[in-house]
């Protein structure tokens, strides 16, 4: 039997406004967006850039420069000495309190994120408005197993008779994350936070179409 026009509850693209900061941040001074390698923005080795555009209305949101293989190395040679000087070793408050900071600071800026979400990624304001909520759920839950599950020696398993087996977790060192484009922020959270609550280093190549939250969260990470 065909439901009636009462029940049926389209998603909605309710009316939002980007923020002055917004605009701000893709104008960056009239100059393309850059990665970020080592705390420092970079314009990238190729002298190439590309814009990222609002499927809905075909806007130009940002000019972004292109990152190549000089830039991943130069990456990973920073992400390396980050990691073994001090990183892995970190006491797991201090990494949760980092990760806490930073997710914060997310929150303080939620719109900003949201247009991200909703301009860049062309989403309704309330899809974006969900994934929104992963970067806190994502944190908390990765920062509870932090917590519970230690890093180094675990405790020992009765193998077979005369033998035991012993469980040690190690972070991987540096690591990489290759975002997809629908849903970037929540795949950032899920790949960033348990990767740094374990230790590693990690970098984060955004998908094209849809690079500008990764490179505010690197911009509100430094």
């Amino acid at each position: 039997m065909p439901a009636s026009a009462s029940e049926i509850r389209a998603l909605t693209a309710s009316a939002f406004t980007a923020p002055a900061k917004f605009r701000d941040f893709c104008r960056n001074g009239g100059r393309p967006l850059g990665g970020i390698i080592d705390g420092e923005p970079s314009a990238g080795s190729m002298n190439a850039t590309f814009q990222t555009i609002d499927p809905g209305s075909q806007e130009v949101l940002a000019t972004v420069s292109e990152m190549g293989e000089a830039e991943v190395a130069r990456a990973v040679a920073a992400a390396g000495p980050a990691f073994q000087g001090g990183w892995k070793d970190a006491d797991v408050e201090q990494r949760i309190a980092l990760v806490t900071r930073l997710v914060e600071l997310c929150e303080r800026d939620r719109d900003v994120l949201l247009a991200c979400e909703i301009l860049d990624g062309g989403k309704v304001s309330e899809l974006a408005e969900g994934d929104f909520t992963q970067i806190r759920a994502c944190a908390e839950y990765f920062c509870g197993v932090a917590r519970r599950i230690a890093m180094g020696d675990g405790p020992a398993m009765h193998v077979s008779p005369g033998v035991k087996g012993y469980a040690y977790r190690e972070p991987w060192g540096v690591v990489a994350g290759i975002i997809p484009w629908n849903y970037p922020i929540v795949l950032t959270s899920w790949f960033v936070f348990p990767a740094l609550l374990s230790g590693n280093a990690v970098l984060v190549k955004p998908a094209e179409d849809t690079p500008l939250s990764a490179l505010y969260i690197g911009k509100l990470a430094e």
